[in-house]
């Protein structure tokens, strides 16, 4: 059976629309993805973070994010010097303070040390996948983190060994003279 004219026309249309429908998602994905790896690289290359500011589609509370990257990783195991981000988070008035490590964490035990003081013990809560470590008094932390230049932090991913991460707290890098510290600041004013 041989295609009419008009059935050819007819299928070459229906082509069109799902090429172009193609194309149109592939510009979407493709920008979103390019537009991702940029802002990661910014905030990689600039030690001094942003308050990113979101807005939940569900109920419009404003969540706001601050974000210190590690400036040195050390690690003990072999070939695993992964970054590790420290994030300071505010939802409406909740306040949350969690490290990022791109790695599993067998357990929340944490080693922190503020400055050249003692190293304090801690127990922080680890979050349902694993790759996050959540502060359980993340007004306390914050107020230490304003009072100190540099915080070193050990963790333990699952089958390797302790794992640490160095943050300069009074780096002036950036955009002029705003501190990452300044930017802490006006995140206290949200919710800390």
């Amino acid at each position: 059976m041989e295609e009419t004219d008009w059935e050819r026309k007819e299928l070459e249309r229906v082509q069109k629309i799902f090429y172009g429908f193609l194309g149109i998602i592939f510009l979407i994905v493709s920008g979103t993805l390019i537009t991702g790896h940029f802002q990661r690289q910014y905030l990689k290359s600039n030690p001094r973070s942003i308050i990113l500011t979101k807005e939940d589609p569900i109920d419009y509370r404003k969540i706001r994010t601050l974000l210190l990257p590690s400036e040195n990783n050390y690690s003990t195991s072999i070939n695993f010097n992964n970054d590790a981000e420290l994030y300071f988070r505010c939802t409406e008035s909740y306040p949350e303070v969690f490290l990022a490590p791109d790695r599993v964490m067998s357990n929340g035990r944490i080693r922190l040390k503020f400055d050249e003081g003692e190293v304090e013990y801690s127990a922080w809560n680890i979050s349902n996948t694993k790759k996050a470590l959540f502060s359980p008094d993340p007004k306390k932390f914050v107020s230490k983190v304003l009072t100190h230049k540099k915080l070193m932090i050990s963790f333990t991913p699952y089958y390797a060994n302790e794992e640490f991460s160095e943050f300069h707290l009074d780096d002036e890098k950036g955009i002029g003279t705003i501190s990452f510290k300044d930017d802490l600041k006006t995140m206290k004013s949200y919710c800390f």
